[in-house]
């Protein structure tokens, strides 16, 4: 949630600052605060994907009853839930 709300933010602020250097007022500072939120949304926005994949993944493999809802699959197999892998934690 943390990355898409910098990418929100950074897009937000791109808008804005987009709007004004068309608009010519203090085209100096919103050319350069632009610049900045068009960097920072090109690092962000990579890097979302491939975080949120991985989520996905791990939902797929610990939670395949709640995957099945997301995905609307209801009605599903009507085996058994695979057993759980043992913690690697000690209990």
């Amino acid at each position: 949630m943390l990355l898409a709300s910098y990418e929100t933010a950074s897009f937000a602020v791109a808008g804005i600052s987009a709007y004004f250097v068309l608009k010519g007022q203090h085209p100096n500072f919103y050319r350069r605060s632009l610049t900045l939120a068009l960097i920072v949304a090109a690092f962000v926005a990579p890097l979302q994907v491939f975080v949120g994949d991985q989520a996905g993944l791990a939902v797929a493999r610990r939670q395949p009853a709640k995957l099945a809802a997301m995905e609307a699959h209801w009605k599903t197999n009507t085996r058994e839930a695979p057993p759980l892998s043992p913690s690697p934690f000690p209990t």
